[in-house]
């Protein structure tokens, strides 16, 4: 997971009793839990309190969706190789039983 500290931060005013939320951009290429060590910090600089988050991604991967576009390609194959066999059996003369 790759977070993004470039953006510039901006500073949040937390008034006592209060609770805010602060969105993070953050970019997974794979699925998985992830640690984020998070701190709430003083207007000086200094750790106030400091967490560990675990973020659950479910991004697919790139064989996630190899296997996904495979199944599907032999499944469509299939329906069409069906269709085919159908047409074909209906063009045909029905053997004359009487």
């Amino acid at each position: 997971m790759t977070i993004f500290p470039n953006e510039k931060l901006k500073q949040q005013i937390i008034q006592p009793h209060r609770q805010i939320a602060v969105d993070v951009r953050a970019e997974a290429r794979t699925s998985g839990v992830f640690q984020l060590d998070v701190a709430l910090l003083t207007p000086t600089g200094r750790t106030y309190e400091s967490e560990q988050l675990f973020v659950r991604s479910t991004a697919y991967g790139s064989v996630a969706i190899l296997i996904t576009a495979g199944a599907t390609g032999v499944l469509l194959l299939a329906v069409i190789v069906r269709l085919v066999r159908r047409a074909l059996a209906a063009r045909r003369p029905a053997t004359g039983q009487a």
